[in-house]
C-alpha cells in the first residue's frame, strides 16, 4: 500500500537459524500481503523470492498471555523456576529456534540444579523483548510434560 511504512526500507538478510520475524500492524482491519524481493537485476526489476498473505484472524487473535500488563513469563517466573524439573527439552527447543548458542546451552547444562538452570534460562528471556518472551512461552506450551503446569499457571491469572 502507498501508506505503508516499512523500516528499514532496505535490509541485508543473513541466516541465523531464527525462524521468526515481527510485523506490527496498527489499526488493521483487513488481510495484508508480505513480499520479499531480491535486489534489482540487470533490467532494473525486482525478483520476488517469497510472498505470504496474512489474514486478519491470524494476527488479531494472538494467544500470547498478557494480563495486567505483565507477560506470562514475568508473572510466573518464580513458579517456573521452582516447578520445572526437566530443562533438557527446553534447552533443545531454544537451540532449535536459534534463541541460544551452543556455548549458552552447555553452560546452562553444567549447572547442578534445575532451579539454577531455569534461572539461567529465564535471565535473558526476562530481559528480552515481548517477541523473545512470546517465543519462550510457545516453547513451554508445546512441551507435553509441561502442559499440566502451564495450564495451571494460565488458570491462576
Amino acid at each position: 500500500m502507498d501508506t505503508a511504512e516499512i523500516q528499514p526500507d532496505k535490509l541485508k538478510l543473513r541466516y541465523e537459524r531464527r525462524n521468526f520475524f515481527e510485523v506490527f500492524i496498527r489499526n488493521a482491519d483487513s488481510d495484508f500481503s508480505l513480499k520479499l524481493q531480491s535486489k534489482q537485476n540487470k533490467n532494473n526489476e525486482h525478483d520476488t523470492v517469497w510472498t505470504c498473505t496474512i489474514r486478519q484472524g491470524d494476527y488479531q487473535n494472538q494467544s500470547t498471555d498478557h494480563k495486567d500488563g505483565q507477560h506470562f513469563i514475568d508473572r510466573h517466573r518464580t513458579a517456573l523456576i521452582q516447578r520445572v524439573n526437566d530443562t533438557g527439552p527446553i534447552l533443545d527447543e531454544l537451540m532449535d529456534w536459534g534463541l541460544i548458542s551452543s556455548e549458552n546451552y552447555e553452560s546452562v547444562r553444567a549447572l547442578k540444579t534445575t532451579q539454577d538452570q531455569m534461572r539461567a534460562i529465564l535471565k535473558p528471556v526476562s530481559a528480552a523483548s515481548t517477541r523473545g518472551k512470546d517465543a519462550f512461552y510457545k516453547i513451554l506450551k508445546g512441551m507435553k510434560h509441561l502442559r499440566p503446569l502451564i495450564s495451571e499457571l494460565e488458570g491462576s491469572g
